[in-house]
């Protein structure tokens, strides 16, 4: 999403000591059936990382829910990401 590859700060894995070149993390979130962004969850063993990805999902702003018959429904959603170590540059 642009949200994230805008506002999510690469620089944290640096300042984390991460060593590895590419950092991957995925996030998971519900779009419930009014529009907003519920049960946040993030994988990455970085606690730091971890809470970087949260704050950055929790910046999407509220949408119009998905239908199905014509009522409201509840969808997840899940968004990887990876950035270079190197130079803190969405891949």
């Amino acid at each position: 999403s642009r949200i994230i590859g805008i506002n999510f700060n690469a620089s944290i894995a640096k300042k984390q000591r991460i060593k590895t070149k590419v950092v991957k993390i995925i996030g998971r979130f519900t779009i419930d059936s009014i529009g907003n962004i519920v049960n946040i969850r993030v994988d990455h063993e970085n606690e730091a990382l971890r809470n970087e990805m949260t704050r950055v999902i929790k910046l999407i702003p509220s949408m119009t829910p998905a239908k199905l018959n014509n009522k409201p429904v509840s969808v997840e959603f899940k968004i990887p990401i990876a950035f270079s170590n190197k130079n803190n540059s969405l891949l």
